[in-house]
């Protein structure tokens, strides 16, 4: 009889606690996506679920005492402790992850119940367990780009011109005159498979203490934005050159290469806009302004400009005379990204005790309009 009633209260138990793993693993996950308000919301939940497991606990303790038993487990026959012990220190109020980050904070000012050893804090575990993440350029240039999906892998698209046409002049009862000017031009593109794949073992999705596999999700993702970055420079890259050695040649661009209905933005990398934050019109005012808009905060000439990194957008010249490349112009007109489509796939292998993981895209990328940008090489008379 006893028996029975121990059986069906570790049933529940197990069930409680596997719960408790649920909901901790989602908090997690919240409070490493930077939602911390959905993480408190679920760990008041685990608190809840954390007296009713408990209630129940105490209940088996009592039969268990009846029943003359000193230990039971399920029918798995497994201990189902309450998850990872990793899991329960990062969510408690007093745990030392909060400690630690509470000691960056006060910059040592107060350490709770940290130990240290000379003045340096003795890292927690769950601190060393969190991914570290290398910062790099967020930019991604498909925003700044004509982005148009296609339904086939190969093709020719038409894109509105801009007309210079003008209306003819008409006598009564005479024919309307054709307008010669084309209105479209027609851009080929050819579809490419651009695709990668990862593959991550059991073992190590299993004994990591944080998502490895959202993480490697995120870095993937992150390699659709550098493969477009690197193919829309590249297509940039091949707008007409134009050579210079002042902010007085930028502005002559401005003024007369570039049509001026345009919609311009400037393009640059670390070195030039280094050497752009650095100049001052004649009443010794910096020509760059602040602009909200654009990723830089910066504006020039009324046009936001954005910044990659000089990996991505190379200078040209030497170190003792540079030569630092700015692109200026309308960039969707200038250029055009034709998506097929994108492609996410996971996979178990099974030979290998492991997951696969690979993300790729099919697309192209093709120049619309020469005369929408130009791609201007600065060589400085002194270096910034």
């Amino acid at each position: 009889m006893f028996k029975e009633k121990i059986k069906a209260l570790l049933k529940s138990i197990g069930e409680k606690r596997e719960a408790i793993n649920a909901q901790v693993t989602e908090a997690l996950k919240s409070a490493d996506a930077g939602d911390l308000d959905k993480a408190k919301e679920i760990k008041g939940k685990i608190d809840a679920a954390k007296t009713d497991l408990a209630a129940l606990e105490g209940e088996l303790k009592d039969y268990q005492e009846i029943d003359g038993l000193e230990e039971l487990q399920d029918e798995e026959g497994e201990d189902r402790g309450l998850g990872n012990k990793k899991h329960r220190k990062i969510l408690d109020d007093d745990t030392g992850a909060d400690d630690f980050e509470h000691f960056i904070r006060t910059k040592g000012a107060e350490k709770r119940d940290l130990t240290t050893i000379n003045t340096s804090v003795v890292v927690p575990v769950d601190v060393v367990n969190q991914v570290m993440e290398l910062k790099q350029t967020e930019v991604d240039l498909s925003q700044l780009v004509t982005v148009q999906p296609v339904g086939a892998g190969s093709g020719k698209f038409p894109i509105a011109k801009r007309t210079s046409a003008i209306l003819a002049t008409k006598e009564e009862l005479e024919e309307i005159a054709k307008v010669d000017d084309p209105m479209f031009t027609d851009v080929e593109y050819k579809v490419e498979t651009r695709i990668g794949q990862i593959v991550l073992s059991n073992e190590l999705i299993e004994d990591s203490a944080i998502d490895i596999k959202g993480y490697v999700k995120k870095q993937m993702n992150r390699m659709i934005v550098n493969t477009n970055n690197a193919n829309i420079i590249a297509k940039l890259s091949k707008f007409k050159k134009i050579a210079g050695s002042s902010t007085d040649d930028i502005k002559a661009v401005f003024n007369i290469e570039l049509d001026p209905a345009l919609t311009k933005v400037v393009l640059t990398n670390q070195d030039a806009f280094n050497w752009l934050d650095t100049q001052k019109d004649s009443n010794g005012k910096y020509l760059l302004q602040p602009d909200l808009t654009a990723s830089s905060g910066k504006s020039l000439f009324g046009s936001p400009v954005e910044v990659v990194s000089n990996a991505l957008l190379k200078s040209g010249g030497t170190q003792a005379a540079p030569k630092y490349p700015i692109i200026v112009g309308d960039l969707k007109e200038g250029v055009a990204l034709f998506l097929r489509s994108e492609i996410t796939a996971e996979w178990e292998k099974f030979d290998r005790y492991s997951q696969g993981l690979s993300v790729g895209v099919r697309n192209d990328y093709q120049q619309i309009d020469e005369d929408a940008v130009r791609y201007i090489e600065i060589a400085p008379s002194t270096v910034a």
